[in-house]
């Protein structure tokens, strides 16, 4: 499969968290189905019972 060539700049905006915008996505959480980044996963998903792995849920 071929791909069309992205600008870095659209490539960076594309990986960074909306809320803390110095942050890369790191991981995607299946049970909210939604890209954090680990400061989203330190702060807003500590009481979730089933947080990703980093193994298994790097991007």
């Amino acid at each position: 499969m071929e791909f069309w060539p992205v600008p870095k700049a659209v490539t960076e905006l594309l990986e960074k968290c909306e809320i803390h915008a110095d942050e890369k996505f790191r991981f995607f959480y299946e049970l909210h189905t939604q890209l954090c980044c680990i400061t989203c996963i330190t702060q807003s998903h500590r009481q979730c019972s089933k947080l990703p792995s980093v193994t298994h849920a790097t991007i």
